[in-house]
This record gives structure tokens, C-alpha cells and sequence, in this order.
């Protein structure tokens, strides 16, 4: 059963190798849970490729630390939406249209 999965994942990676050539892909974090060694991987070769493109090695740690402020902001405006949308339910409106 193992190998029958493992040649399933490698043809689906063969599919779609020259759409990933072609297009980005979005990214997904859970931010409860440490990144996982091939998200690790994937982020590695990531930085690596933008450090030959732009030249400098710390591409890898830049796009880290870019990644680690994005997911920071995003929490902000979730919480922040929280807070205000509870707020406004206690004022008794229920109905909120928020827009950031």
C-alpha cells in the first residue's frame, strides 16, 4: 500500500510540475504549529532561488522574516475585527460590514 501511494504522489507531481512552472501558488500557515520539513524545504529553496536571482545569500532568512510580518499583520486584523464586532454585539447591532 505504501508504494501504490508514493507512485499516486509521484505522478501527481509530474502532473502539475509544468502548471507549477507557469503559475504561483498560493501559501498556507497554521500558526498554532511549527512549519513542517517540507514546508522547511520548500522555504529553503525558495530563498535560495531569490538569492541567486537578486543575488544576496540572506534571501532566504528576508523572505522569513516577510513571511513572519504578514502572518503577524494578519493576526492583528483578525483580532482587531474580533474585538469589534463583539463590541458592536453588545451595543446591540448585529449585523457588521468591515472592510480593511
Amino acid at each position: 500500500m505504501g508504494g501504490d501511494a508514493n507512485c499516486l504522489r509521484l505522478g501527481k507531481r509530474q502532473k502539475y510540475t509544468q502548471l507549477m512552472q507557469s503559475y504561483s501558488h498560493p501559501l498556507a500557515f497554521d500558526t498554532k504549529k511549527p512549519i513542517i520539513a517540507r514546508g522547511q524545504a520548500f522555504l529553503a529553496d525558495l530563498g535560495g532561488l531569490l538569492g541567486q536571482i537578486s543575488g544576496d545569500q540572506r534571501e532566504a532568512s528576508f523572505l522569513l522574516q516577510r513571511l513572519s510580518v504578514v502572518i503577524q499583520r494578519f493576526n492583528e486584523i483578525v483580532f482587531h475585527g474580533m474585538v469589534l464586532i463583539s463590541d458592536l454585539e453588545k451595543d446591540g447591532r448585529s449585523r457588521v460590514n468591515i472592510a480593511y
